[in-house]
């Protein structure tokens, strides 16, 4: 049964997407076999306003998953594109500029690096672009499978 259908499997959508609904259906339609009308109708405003919360609620998580997911993505492609092996993702000249404008401070500057040191995507970044600064800083060399 729980391969069958997924919803039984996480108890908490289970409980708030069939079981509550269901719960107040159920005392609305014998409020209104009694011809109970007021209560009725706020039961029934009720089981409505559950229904747009569940749904707003479940959306929201699911938008902060997949934001998630988005970033990791996007993360891994900009780490491609350092790297030089991103076909999908380019990095655009004021980026470059920005990075070799780094490159020439830090060329300048050796502590410059050892302030950046702790990102080895940005000292990758550098060294493409300047290779001078290998001399000063031989701890630039990172794992070829380092992720950020």
């Amino acid at each position: 049964m729980l391969r069958i259908l997924p919803a039984f499997r996480d108890k908490r959508s289970f409980a708030e997407g069939v079981l509550e609904p269901l719960a107040c259906f159920i005392v609305m339609f014998s409020l209104f076999l009694g011809k109970i009308f007021v209560p009725m109708m706020w039961v029934f405003f009720s089981l409505v306003a559950l229904f747009f919360y569940t749904s707003f609620r479940h959306q929201a998580e699911r938008h902060k998953f997949l934001d998630i997911q988005d970033n990791v993505i996007e993360a891994q492609e900009l780490q491609s594109a350092l790297r030089g092996t991103s076909q999908s993702y380019r990095i655009s000249e004021s980026v470059k500029d920005s990075l070799k404008h780094l490159a020439e401070q830090a060329e300048s500057n050796p502590e410059v690096v050892k302030a950046v040191e702790d990102s080895p995507s940005i000292l990758e970044a550098m060294e493409a672009l300047n290779p001078k600064l290998r001399k000063i800083a031989p701890s630039m060399e990172t794992p070829a499978n380092d992720t950020i």
